[in-house]
């Protein structure tokens, strides 16, 4: 389940029922507290693998930018060009619907 196998895949591997996967999934407070305990500590190494790499990419990104690399400097440029017209569609589209 949290390594997107299927109910189905998990029964088999565990010998048991579709079914009764399911039933503990749905209806068994320990395996669930358990299930969302994983989950969520899935959740925070994932979170931090990607602030790592988006720390390095950073620091990538600006000594290229400081040895002057003009490709990087416009490929930058388009990127928060892009993000900013996304964020202003949002915006806009939050307003009409408050209309």
């Amino acid at each position: 389940m949290i390594s997107g196998q299927t109910d189905t895949q998990i029964a088999k591997s565990i010998s048991v029922s579709r079914d009764t996967v399911c039933r503990w999934r749905n209806h068994n407070p320990h395996f669930k507290a358990v299930l969302n305990q994983r989950r969520n500590q899935l959740w925070q190494n994932s979170t931090e693998r990607l602030n790592s790499i988006v720390l390095r990419s950073l620091d990538l990104l600006e000594k290229a930018l400081n040895q002057g690399d003009v490709k990087t400097a416009f490929a930058v440029l388009e990127i928060l060009r892009q993000y900013e017209m996304k964020n202003d569609s949002a915006i806009q589209g939050g307003i009409k619907s408050i209309n």
